[in-house]
């Protein structure tokens, strides 16, 4: 979301990121056991997301890891976060980016210490903390975006999705209801009827581009990828190529695509054990 470009993401939600932006929800699965209980924890889970995104100089890669692991999740988790998703570039793209989403409950909660600096013990740990961190990171930034449920869809999950193909949109100032009434009435429908996992949009809030939106199209693998896009399995080529001109003509001025993929030992859940 750099313009949420994500770099990849550079190109991802990153989808990407992003995420991140939680997830989503965007990039956020919700365990589920009947559709009833689907639409209910859909209903109850946040729509604003903080999306970071860093870049990892490639020899401290495994370092920024062994970090996450073991000093950052547990302590957010003491903190009080709720969840954690991690995305990194899949293949194409810098493969040192992650993408990494949590939920905001509202924007009064950074008048407060972080969830980070509570679970480190305090202002001293949590500066002692970033000075670790910084020695890894090429570049940071964290973005707020809102997930879009009435521009979104997802099926039951039990497990996180896999993979994504993240789409970012740079919408014409003034075009956003344009934008989101095609993105609602004509390619949502047809999103639902490719039957892919899940479609997830978000919009950024702040720390980005105010007419920017994400995408993320939920995958299983790159044999699926090869299939085409969504739109095209349904419609057919010619008919989802007007189908996207439809969509970006005269309302988006760039896009964006890039793959993504879900990272679940550098994610937690609160209901999951401590790793």
């Amino acid at each position: 979301m750099r313009s949420i470009k994500i770099r990849v993401i550079r190109s991802t939600c990153i989808f990407g990121l992003l995420l991140l932006v939680e997830a989503f929800p965007l990039l956020c699965y919700a365990q589920t056991t009947s559709k009833e209980q689907s639409a209910s924890q859909a209903t109850a889970q946040p729509n604003l997301l903080s999306i970071t995104i860093v870049r990892v100089k490639p020899e401290m890669d495994t370092a920024f890891r062994n970090l996450m692991r073991s000093r950052t999740n547990p302590a957010l988790r003491r903190g009080g976060m709720k969840w954690r998703d991690v995305w990194q570039t899949a293949q194409f793209g810098d493969l040192f980016e992650y993408v990494i989403v949590a939920p905001v409950e509202n924007f009064a909660q950074y008048d407060s210490p972080t969830a980070l600096e509570r679970g480190l013990g305090g202002e001293a740990s949590y500066d002692a903390w970033r000075q670790e961190v910084g020695r890894y990171l090429m570049e940071a930034r964290t973005y707020a975006a809102r997930f879009r449920p009435d521009l979104s869809y997802e099926t039951e999950m039990t497990a996180p999705p896999k993979m994504g193909v993240v789409n970012f949109y740079h919408v014409v100032p003034g075009r956003s209801s344009d934008f989101e009434e095609i993105l609602r009435s004509d390619f949502l429908p047809v999103m639902r009827r490719s039957q892919i996992r899940g479609f997830w949009v978000s919009q950024t809030q702040f720390g980005g581009d105010a007419n920017e939106y994400m995408t993320l199209a939920l995958h299983e693998n790159y044999a699926e990828i090869d299939r085409g896009s969504p739109p095209a399995r349904v419609l057919g080529q010619e008919r989802a190529s007007e189908l996207f001109r439809k969509l970006t003509r005269e309302n988006v001025t760039r896009q964006e695509r890039t793959v993504i993929r879900f990272v679940p030992e550098l994610s937690f859940r609160q209901s999951q054990a401590a790793r």
